[in-house]
């Protein structure tokens, strides 16, 4: 694909764009700025939910479209009204919920921004695992505690997360996964010694991938033209989708795997701009094949 079609830079947020002190690099904010100069759309995609997406957006300097809990919400911040919004329905719901409950898992539900965006948890008795420990570490704000009744009548939960040793959990995300879910997930550092896991689950087709997509169509532009840079496994669909997909060094060995270039923190998205989108180029010769 000739260089000239990367048209909108599409950026995961932790361990991509955002530095160990929760800034940009000033040679990314550059080659960002530069980018955005020259016309190129830019992207957030991440986990994060839309409360703590915004402040990124403001380091920024700049107003851009955010494709939030790994693409569930998608939102124009230039209107701050949704592009696309894909709750959990009741059914979906109730089948992750319960599977949770019954082989005692960690389970932590996160609402839309039409409430707040609050952390639910369960009344539920259950000692499988230390909800408040979990919930300091991974999600902040307002936190509802709600019996499992009525965590089954919320509208607008997008993302359930998941917590808990594996030999209890990697069973349920693989039967999520066969079904449909979208499942994300990575290892979970505990006191104990044993594995664990936390995962996002989402309703099926919910991806960074979807939601970046429906952003490019507004402009007339498809995945080929995206330019997408992350570092985890909710990544891959992107990284997999994109003209260019790029992973950042440090990501797990199977995303490394998927993409087309790998580049390395701190600086990695400003390499991939600056040798990409930036640099000037001109369009390969061709020459034409001898006759035979």
């Amino acid at each position: 694909m000739d260089w000239t079609m990367y048209q909108l830079i599409a950026l995961d947020i932790d361990g991509t764009l955002l530095g160990p002190d929760g800034t940009i690099p000033p040679r990314v904010h550059k080659a960002l700025a530069a980018a955005r100069d020259r016309g190129v759309l830019l992207v957030l995609a991440t986990g994060r939910r839309l409360r703590s997406t915004l402040p990124v957006v403001d380091q920024l300097g700049a107003i851009v479209p955010v494709v939030v809990q790994n693409g569930a919400l998608v939102w124009d911040t230039a209107r701050d009204t949704p592009v696309s919004m894909t709750p959990f329905d009741r059914a979906n719901l109730e089948r992750v919920v319960h599977e949770a409950l019954e082989r005692r898992i960690g389970l932590v539900l996160i609402r839309g921004p039409e409430t707040g965006e609050p952390v639910v948890i369960t009344t539920q008795p259950d000692d499988a695992w230390p909800q408040p420990d979990i919930i300091s570490a991974f999600r902040s704000g307002r936190i509802e505690r709600l019996s499992a009744d009525e965590l089954l009548a919320l509208p607008d939960v997008y993302t359930i997360d998941l917590f808990g040793w594996n030999d209890r959990l990697l069973p349920l995300l693989h039967a999520l996964r066969a079904d449909g879910f979208s499942v994300y997930s990575g290892a979970l550092v505990t006191d104990a010694n044993l594995p664990a896991t936390v995962a996002n689950v989402h309703m099926p087709g919910v991806s960074k991938a979807a939601g970046v997509a429906a952003l490019a169509r507004q402009h007339g532009l498809t995945l080929e033209h995206v330019l997408a840079v992350g570092d985890g496994d909710n990544d891959l669909p992107l990284i997999a989708a994109a003209g260019l997909g790029i992973a950042m060094g440090h990501a797990p060995s199977h995303v490394r795997e998927q993409a087309k270039l790998v580049v390395s923190a701190p600086n990695g998205v400003a390499e991939a701009i600056e040798r990409f989108i930036l640099e000037p180029r001109q369009p390969p010769v061709l020459y034409p094949t001898a006759e035979r």
